[in-house]
This record gives C-alpha cells, sequence and structure tokens, in this order.
C-alpha cells in the first residue's frame, strides 16, 4: 500500500513552479543591495522593463485569454505567432496549459472543479493553486482545437527555452546594451516578471472579492476599475464571467480596456477577423436582470419589474429580428436595388426606429418603476 501512495504524494506537488514562484521576489530581496551599489535603477532600463511588461500583460490579455481561450476573435498566423513567442516570456505556461485551466475556471466556477476557485482561499486563487500538479487530472481534458493546433502545439513543447530566451535572455541582452547586463537580470527580467505575474493572478484572487456584480450575481466575479488600469482591460470580470465570448472587457466606449482598442486596430488593419460583440440589448437585460435579483433580496416586490422587463425582452427580439432582416435585404441587393425593393428597406429601416423608441420608452418605464419599488418598505414574510 505504501508503495502505490508515496510515489502520488510526489506527483501532486510541483516544486519547480513553487521554486520559481517563491525564487523570484526572492531573488528580488537577496540582489537588492547588489543593485543598488551597480546604480541599476536608471531611466532606460526603467523604461523598457515598464515595454516589457506592457507586452507580457498584451500577450497575455489579447492572446492567452480573448484570443485563444474564449476565441472572441481570430488572428492572423503572424499575429498568432507573435503572441506565442512573446508569451512565452510571461512565464505562465504554455498557451496551452493556460487556455486549457482558464476554460475549466469558466465551465466549474466556484465549485471544487475550479481550478482557482476562490471559494477555497483568498491565496489559493491567487497562487497556492499553481503548487499542485494537476490534482484533479485536468491533463487529460485538453479541448481538442489545442491539441490539433500546429503553433500551439510547438509553442507548448518548446515553452520552457522561449521563457527563458525571452523572459531572461533578451531582458539581460538589451541591459548589456544599455551598459549593465545586470540592471537587464534584475530590473528588466526579476522585477517585471514578479510584477506581471501578479497582476494577472490579481483577476483569479482580487478580482472575485473585490468590486460590483452589475451583469451577474450568479458567481464571485467583480468589475473592478483599478484592476484594469494593471492589466489592460481584465478588471471587468463579472462582465467577462457574464459575457464571456465578447472581445472586450470593458463595453462601454470609455471603459480602460487597452486589450479591446488593439483587437480592433489590428481588425481595421487586416490581422484579426471574426470580432464577437455581445448584442447591446442583452447587456441591457442583463444589468436589469440583476438590478431586479438585488431589489428582491433586500426583501422588495419586484413582479412589476420583471413584467415590464420581459416587455423589454420581446421588444428586443423583434429589433433583432429587423436588424436581420435589413442585414438580408441589403446583402441580397447589393447590385442596383428597383423601387419596390427599395421602399421594403425604407419600411424596414422605419420600423427599426419605431421599435427602438418602444424599446426607449419601455426602459424607461421600468427604471421609474424601480425608483418607486426602492421607495417602498421592505416584505415581510
Amino acid at each position: 500500500m505504501s508503495l502505490s501512495l508515496e510515489p502520488q504524494v510526489k506527483r501532486d506537488i510541483n516544486w519547480i513552479t513553487i521554486a520559481y514562484l517563491l525564487g523570484l521576489p526572492l531573488s528580488a530581496f537577496l540582489l537588492f543591495s547588489k543593485a543598488q551599489a551597480e546604480h541599476v535603477f536608471f531611466w532606460p532600463i526603467i523604461v523598457y522593463a515598464i515595454i516589457h511588461y506592457s507586452i507580457d500583460c498584451l500577450c497575455i490579455t489579447v492572446g492567452y485569454h480573448r484570443f485563444i481561450s474564449h476565441k472572441a476573435f481570430e488572428a492572423h498566423p503572424a499575429v498568432k505567432a507573435l503572441i506565442l513567442f512573446a508569451g512565452a516570456g510571461a512565464f505562465q505556461n504554455s498557451a496551452l496549459v493556460w487556455a486549457r485551466d482558464h476554460r475549466v475556471h469558466h465551465r466549474e466556477v466556484d465549485t471544487d472543479d475550479d481550478p482557482y476557485s476562490i471559494n477555497k482561499g483568498f491565496w489559493y486563487a491567487h497562487f497556492f493553486w499553481m503548487f499542485h500538479k494537476d490534482p484533479k487530472g485536468i491533463e487529460k481534458k485538453t479541448p481538442p482545437d489545442l491539441k490539433k493546433d500546429a503553433l500551439i502545439q510547438l509553442q507548448h513543447r518548446f515553452y520552457l527555452p522561449l521563457a527563458i530566451l525571452v523572459g531572461f535572455l533578451i531582458p539581460m541582452f538589451a541591459g548589456y546594451l544599455m551598459g549593465s547586463a545586470f540592471a537587464g537580470l534584475y530590473v528588466g527580467a526579476i522585477l517585471r516578471l514578479i510584477s506581471s505575474g501578479h497582476c494577472t493572478f490579481m483577476i483569479n484572487s482580487v478580482a472575485h472579492v473585490l468590486g460590483t456584480r452589475p451583469y451577474s450575481v450568479n458567481n464571485t466575479a467583480r468589475d473592478n476599475w483599478f484592476l484594469s488600469i494593471l492589466t489592460f482591460g481584465e478588471g471587468y470580470h463579472n462582465y467577462h464571467h457574464r459575457f464571456q465570448a465578447d472581445y472586450r472587457n470593458g463595453p462601454v466606449w470609455y471603459a480602460w480596456d487597452p486589450s479591446k482598442w488593439i483587437i480592433f486596430g489590428l481588425s481595421r488593419l487586416g490581422l484579426a477577423h471574426g470580432l464577437i460583440r455581445v448584442d447591446e440589448e442583452k447587456i441591457r437585460l442583463a444589468r436589469m436582470e440583476v438590478a431586479e435579483q438585488k431589489l428582491e433580496q433586500k426583501g422588495l416586490d419586484i413582479a412589476t419589474l420583471v413584467k415590464k422587463r420581459m416587455e423589454v425582452l420581446q421588444i428586443a427580439e423583434r429589433i433583432q429580428a429587423l436588424r436581420e432582416d435589413l442585414e438580408k435585404m441589403k446583402a441580397e441587393g447589393k447590385a442596383k436595388m428597383d423601387r419596390s425593393e427599395r421602399a421594403l428597406v425604407y419600411a424596414c429601416k422605419r420600423k427599426l426606429k419605431e421599435m427602438k423608441r418602444a424599446r426607449n420608452n419601455a426602459v424607461k418605464q421600468w427604471k421609474e418603476q424601480r425608483k418607486l419599488i426602492q421607495s417602498l418598505p421592505r416584505l415581510q414574510y
């Protein structure tokens, strides 16, 4: 019996990951005096570290996360290759492993099968979960699309040498060109990797504890604008868990989400296509539903609100149908339209405007009804 148990214990602990995650800050501490003595904190290397930090974050957010994990858009092979090459230097594992674990997280969020469930503790979700080697056999559940992707498989196979090259050797060479390879190692590699790694980890920990839940109260994910600044848009986590296929994490134009702007920019340059964008009607209805749930939790009667939201939903469905009809008419009428066809298009556009006005009125009435309900005393059960 002891012979069968002992190997299992040894396999369960991921000593390499532990050595890396604890070794980085320990190295930063032990080498700090040497760093001060050699004056490594000079502006060129600091600027380089910030740029490389940004590359780390964007390869994770745009590439590993929205492109590979969620397929929110399709990228040109050259963009994909660049993401996989530079992304290895972030030392957050291969794209295959990262995406595999992340898909399980979304599918099993907040359950025991969630690889980094916040319910197992803040620090567990932050990075303790990586101290073990797939205790539930997640390695056997790699999605077929990741298995069949030649570039992803190539990066996975040569992940460690790529990570060392991009994550450590290139920063050291950059530092050497600036006069100090040690500055490149300390500032451009060690401090950069500590920063980019833990900012990503905070999405699994802080973004499941601190923030707002305007789109869903069915899981622990939160929207946190401050985290979005640190992670190039990943902080709008509540929206992302409700609409994970959207290439945007911040759906409104003013939300700080550089990753969505880069993806959109790539699409305009012909380097990305098939961008998935959740319809605004669905987003509005999600916010209304959550507002109702929060009122209900306070013991307020939301029956009239639900009825009004159903009215908004019906109108939204009619708007979507009209939009589809209009697109079909335009596609079929790329050649010169005759008078009757133009009349049909005009009638469809007019009906669409009427439906939008009806939608806006229904939403306004819903908001007025919500204010009225908020002013009423709570129900006594």
